[in-house]
């Protein structure tokens, strides 16, 4: 839990409260200038050990003062981590009373432990060593900011002395705000305003350019595909090792490990701590990790110089896959994101879809991975909305063109013109992928495909062509470009790692500036208290999304306006009894920021029905309506509905039905779909008839013996799909995909080789996935399992 003592200083404490009459104290550290909150959830479970709870690192003033918590999860601990957030800044600018920041949180303990019996204070003796309980025994004791109920009811019946002190503390603190200015006691009442009034901190953040200032830094960014290797070579030059000046460096891996069940998540990989102990040889010194995330075959290690330990902050890293059905991690991206000063910024490690045909899916994994990374609520701001964005990686995009010709523009050293054939560049200027973002020029040969060990182009029988694969893109204001590399002699892989560098301006507070804006704010806000209540305008209040098909997403924009005096803080709450503020086949992004006086922002309303949400839908038994609250703080409610037509869909149909109905599940005219599709109110379409055909089939007809549906992919596998290998390591194309499903619910598939076989295959096991119930009954699970290696026992089972 958060305290705060009578002098505006605060403090975490963790208290085991399994005896409510005597909690023990198992820990405590004073939040102060040098204290930090770390969020060290693993984001992936290899163990497959089910914990979900979330871990939380808080470092405080000396090398002592580190402790590691597991919150389970049904305690959120958003809230929580914002309050300290706040605290610190507080601390930053307070005057305190005692010799050392954490001499009143010692005293403090003391008291505790004089209240609690003899057997409660030698049970959290052992874990409390070092805590020096020295200072004045009399000191003010604390109000509890951030607790659960039976926590405060513990520590109040702890000490009789408590009760009154919370009672007298605000008493206290506004009598020392009038008399006690020379021990800078008003400051620390000015500053603990801006935890109580939330509409401080949005004005002070209209008035950011007056108190703050740029500082230039240096990043280096970093990407190698390893092609499954381990390297006995110096990469000291890669990692720039004898750039002194480097203060923060990104490093991206793709590749590092080939095998079976690397692919399949089977079991945890070695390779990763193999290539960290490596790239710890060779950084720069004075470095220390900030972040590192991995997804299969993807790591991504984010390192910093130490001075700027403490201020960075807000630190989150995710993953997306993008390999088949969004589970299989061989294509995808990793991402770490923190603040810096006053400055976010992005890093995006990413391998997309290979082969020189597959541009349309290279495009589909980056526009994905754009939409799903930090897409929690839990996280502050999407990939493209933090102020600085490095993107990297193997982008698998090729130059159009023979082999031959390549290799003869590389040979005269032409590569201005080679670059007009570069597949992402022409994207990039089709302005398909990476809006916005830049690259420097490139002034270096290909950096695949080579023979692993050497710098030989290819000689395998496939005779790859050479292509710029791996590259370095960013998307920022306060950016200068400084140098882009290749480092050819690094020969362990078939890719040539690419390094780049730049100067990178991040915005920094003017401690005594902010203060005299923030003293003016104050007396500004009490000035007009009426005037500054929250205000906004919504574009629209109803939404209808017509027609909806299963896994077609829809999207409706809804833009909110500041109309008032203040800035707005908004958020989605959940309705009274329910614990998401949104029904699951509903996206809200963003689903919570801040709105600028004068100034608006879109939010994306985003409907498409998946897996979890399709059987109830498909019988009618739920409908697309949902109401949304919008929430202001100190503000009214806002209510928006959200209303769709849903057209059923063979997707998400227990077998057992589907054996039952003989036709399609959706057998309505086309032209009355063509027609519906682009009206934005809901159709005429009887869905009624079909809703029926599911939730109450004919059982009086003779069943098929398979479902038709799950024929008609099999066969069309068959018939077109044997010759392309890998059709189940890749995802298919979104538009080809929309049209299969189409067609498995009219009974309409095509008799030509019309669809890609990753479309195909990729439809296939999305609609074995959404069954209600698996293929394989759960009896037979573990028979399978036992005789997967025996075809004759498989046969039987």
């Amino acid at each position: 839990m958060l305290i705060q003592s009578c002098e505006h200083e605060y403090g975490v404490i963790v208290m085991n409260t399994s005896n409510e009459q005597n909690p023990n104290i198992i820990a405590a550290m004073a939040v102060n200038s040098d204290f930090k909150i770390l969020d060290e959830t693993p984001l992936i479970n290899f163990d497959g050990d089910g914990d979900n709870s979330t871990k939380l690192r808080f470092v405080g003033e000396d090398r002592n003062d580190d402790m590691v918590i597991n919150i389970p999860p049904s305690i959120s601990v958003t809230k929580f981590q914002e309050e300290i957030n706040k605290a610190t800044i507080v601390s930053q600018t307070s005057v305190t009373r005692f010799d050392g920041p954490s001499k009143w949180i010692r005293s403090y303990i003391l008291k505790i432990k004089k209240s609690q019996p003899e057997s409660s204070v030698a049970n959290s003796a052992g874990s409390m060593n070092t805590l020096d309980t020295g200072g004045n025994e009399d000191d003010d004791l604390l109000v509890v900011l951030s607790t659960s109920q039976s926590e405060a009811a513990s520590i109040a019946s702890s000490t009789n002395e408590t009760e009154m002190s919370l009672a007298a503390s605000e008493n206290t603190t506004s009598e020392l705000a009038r008399t006690d200015n020379k021990t800078g006691t008003q400051d620390n009442y000015v500053e603990s305003a801006l935890l109580k009034d939330p509409r401080i901190g949005l004005l002070m953040q209209e008035h950011e350019d007056q108190f703050t200032a740029y500082e230039r830094i240096k990043v280096i960014t970093c990407t190698w595909n390893v092609n499954g290797q381990l390297t006995p070579e110096d990469i000291s030059e890669w990692l720039r090792r004898d750039d002194s000046k480097a203060d923060v460096i990104a490093i991206g891996f793709q590749e590092l490990d080939l095998s079976a069940e690397a692919l399949l998540q089977l079991k945890e990989s070695s390779r990763a701590e193999e290539w960290i102990k490596i790239v710890d040889k060779h950084l720069p010194i004075d470095m220390y990790k900030v972040r590192g995330i991995r997804l299969v075959g993807m790591l991504l290690l984010v390192y910093a110089k130490s001075y700027l330990r403490d201020f960075i902050s807000e630190v989150y890293a995710d993953h997306v896959g993008t390999g088949i059905m969004g589970m299989m991690g061989n294509k995808g991206g990793v991402a770490v994101r923190f603040k810096l000063h006053l400055t976010t910024l992005c890093f995006v490690n990413s391998h997309l879809a290979a082969h020189t045909d597959e541009i349309e899916k290279r495009n589909q994994d980056y526009k994905e991975i754009c939409s799903k990374l930090f897409n929690r609520s839990s996280q502050p701001l999407s990939v493209l909305d933090h102020e600085t964005t490095f993107w990297f990686g193997d982008l698998n995009y090729r130059i159009i063109g023979t082999e031959a010709s390549v290799k003869d523009l590389i040979k005269t050293g032409d590569l201005e013109n080679l670059f007009k054939f570069d597949q992402l560049r022409l994207q990039m200027n089709s302005r398909k992928v990476f809006h916005d973002f830049i690259e420097g020029p490139i002034q270096f040969i290909p950096t695949y495909k080579y023979d692993p060990g050497t710098s030989v182009w290819d000689t395998s029988e496939k005779g790859r062509a050479p292509a710029w694969c791996d590259r370095i893109l960013w998307k920022a204001t306060n950016v200068l470009f400084i140098d882009y590399r290749s480092h050819p002699s690094l020969v362990c892989s078939d890719h040539k790692p690419v390094s780049a560098s730049f100067a990178v301006f991040v915005k920094v507070i003017n401690k005594e500036k902010q203060q005299e804006i923030l003293h003016d704010v104050i007396r500004n806000l009490d000035k007009k208290e009426n005037e500054y209540l929250p205000q906004i305008s919504l574009s629209q209040q109803d939404f209808n999304f017509g027609d909806v098909k299963f896994g077609v997403p829809k999207i409706e924009i809804l833009t909110l306006v500041n109309t008032g005096k203040t800035p707005v803080r908004y958020s989605f709450k959940p309705k009274p009894g329910e614990s998401t503020y949104c029904k699951p086949w509903l996206q809200v992004k963003p689903a919570s920021g801040t709105i600028m006086t004068e100034k608006s922002v879109k939010i994306k309303l985003i409907l498409a029905v998946k897996g979890e949400s399709a059987p109830k839908l498909n019988t009618g038994e739920e409908k697309l309506e949902d109401i949304l609250i919008l929430h202001l703080d100190d503000g009214k409610d806002h209510f928006v509905s959200i209303a769709a037509n849903y057209l059923p869909s063979c997707f998400g149909v227990a077998i057992d039905t589907l054996i039952y109905i003989p036709g399609g599940i959706r057998e309505i005219p086309i032209s009355d779909i063509l027609a519906s599709q682009d009206k934005k109110s809901v159709t005429n379409i009887n869905t009624s008839p079909m809703f029926e055909k599911v939730a109450n089939p004919d059982k009086n007809v003779s069943p098929l013996e398979i479902p038709k549906e799950l024929w008609l992919l099999t066969d069309y596998i068959n018939q077109y799909c044997t010759e392309k290998e890998g059709i189940f390591t890749e995802t298919g194309l979104d538009i080809e995909m929309m049209h299969i499903r189409d067609a498995m619910d009219t009974i309409s598939f095509p008799q030509v080789d019309k669809f890609s076989a990753f479309s195909v295959a990729n439809c296939l096991l999305e609609f074995l996935d959404t069954f209600p119930q698996p293929v394989i009954p759960y009896i037979f699970f573990q028979k399978c399992i036992d005789n997967y290696s025996n075809f004759a026992a498989c046969k039987q089972v």
